[in-house]
């Protein structure tokens, strides 16, 4: 029999941080993939890569942190898994490949929501709610001034135009700027790492 297997100083035993992270991952893995026995096995998933790793955690970043980065790892490599094979499924069913879908996959899905919440977190204290969230329908989501119009109700004629301009005259003010900068710098160094 192995002996059990040594954490870095400071790092709580497996079992600790199954008790204390099993809810949350299994919740996120839920939100994510939709399916109760698919979060399950994601979540089996993730801890046995947490537990594979544990010893050689560096703790360059928390805990919380690089367990929610595997978490989403895994989660990611779900998704790719059902929409391969569903695309096999499909080619099978009916004997051709599969035909566009304007509808995203569940994988573009995850990435857009992440980029909105990030996005969300950047701006936040410098462009105000309504202008990060117009910002975020068209350049996260992509949709047209017209569109963002249509959903919004906006009255007024200038619309979402005026809100967009607005903002990027906010972002363009040199203070803005080198926050920006800075951040920028601070999340290429992370992943340098």
């Amino acid at each position: 029999m192995r002996p059990p297997r040594r954490c870095p100083e400071g790092i709580p035993p497996i079992r600790e941080v199954l008790d204390r992270y099993q809810e949350r991952v299994v919740r996120y893995c839920l939100r994510v993939l939709g399916c109760p026995s698919e979060a399950g096995d994601c979540a089996q998933e993730v801890f046995w890569r947490v537990y594979r790793s544990l010893p050689s955690f560096r703790g360059e970043a928390s805990l919380t942190t690089w367990i929610y980065a595997i978490t989403r790892q895994c989660c990611l490599l779900a998704l790719r898994r059902r929409e391969a094979r569903g695309r096999r499924e499909t080619r099978l069913n009916s004997g051709t490949d599969r035909i566009p879908s304007r509808e995203r996959s569940p994988v573009e899905s995850t990435l857009r929501e992440e980029a909105r919440e990030l996005f969300r977190n950047i701006f936040h204290g410098i462009l105000d709610e309504k202008e990060a969230h117009i910002m975020c329908l068209h350049y996260v989501e992509g949709k047209t001034t017209a569109t963002i119009d249509r959903e919004l109700r906006l009255p007024n004629r200038s619309g979402s135009k005026a809100y967009l301009v607005s903002a990027l005259r906010k972002l363009r003010k040199p203070h803005v700027r080198a926050r920006l900068r800075l951040l920028e710098l601070a999340t290429s160094s992370r992943s340098h790492r």
